[in-house]
């Protein structure tokens, strides 16, 4: 039983440290550039069934991006939630790694934040409940 809540107890540090090292670079490794819109169409979420019946069908787009950085140029194809403001030609800001221009996102910081929050309170929940249970048995 240990061995079992050993290997979950590491899988969920090495997904709170992977969580944590994203929030940091992004954060404080990152530029915001403003991103032309060189591609727009409409796109299906993927959306379980019990989502879709819930909250109804998602509208997203498929958004084609282009930036320069330092003379290079680099394109990438994200989907972001149907905003009707996005038109070709029209630019977004993005958040690209300075070491790594090949690393960009549209989510801001506040969604890593959450997902590095979610991650270590589930990592504390998981290391007393397996205390509590290795001292029961």
């Amino acid at each position: 039983m240990i061995i079992y809540l050993s290997i979950i107890e590491i899988v969920l540090v090495a997904y709170t440290l992977y969580e944590g090292y994203r929030y940091f670079s992004f954060k404080y490794l990152s530029l915001t550039i403003d991103a032309t819109v060189i591609l727009c169409q409409a796109d299906k979420a993927f959306q379980t069934v019990t989502s879709r019946f819930l909250k109804g069908t998602r509208r997203v787009m498929k958004v084609g991006l282009s930036y320069k950085i330092d003379g290079k140029s680099y394109s990438e194809i994200q989907k972001v939630p149907y905003n009707p403001e996005i038109n070709l030609g029209s630019t977004i800001p993005l958040k690209i790694l300075k070491n790594n221009p090949n690393v960009c996102s549209l989510h801001k910081d506040i969604i890593r934040l959450r997902r590095l929050m979610l991650a270590l309170i589930f990592l504390i929940f998981w290391s007393v409940l397996s205390y509590v249970i290795l001292k029961t048995s």
